[in-house]
């Protein structure tokens, strides 16, 4: 069961990062209004469409997004590599490696 939560889990986060780039795109910033009148067709229904646009305009909210976008703004190179640093996947990259060396030499001799 966790293993199924966690899927609907990334689900959500996907479609609800979706909704908001669409609400975005459609000037949710600056006419709420009008990206409310402009639901995404693959939302389920209008009222959780109005609930996102209300959580959206919330001004902490909006404090939130503005904070992390100017976060985003200060990075040099963008990391797709999750919760885990660059440094800790090369290490475990090498790691892997090693290991991988260390099993072909035992099955040769």
């Amino acid at each position: 069961m966790g293993y199924v939560d966690s899927r609907l889990h990334y689900q959500w986060k996907r479609t609800r990062g979706e909704l908001s780039a669409h609400w975005k795109n459609n000037g949710g910033k600056t006419n709420p209004r009008l990206a409310r009148s402009m639901m995404k067709s693959n939302c389920r229904s209008p009222e959780d469409w109005n609930h996102l646009c209300d959580y959206w305009e919330l001004e902490s909210t909006r404090r939130y997004s503005d904070q992390m976008e100017c976060n985003r703004g200060k990075q040099v190179v963008t990391s797709r590599g999750g919760s885990r640093s660059i440094a800790n996947h090369v290490y475990h990259m090498v790691s892997f490696e090693d290991l991988l060396f260390k099993l072909k030499g035992f099955y040769l001799i």
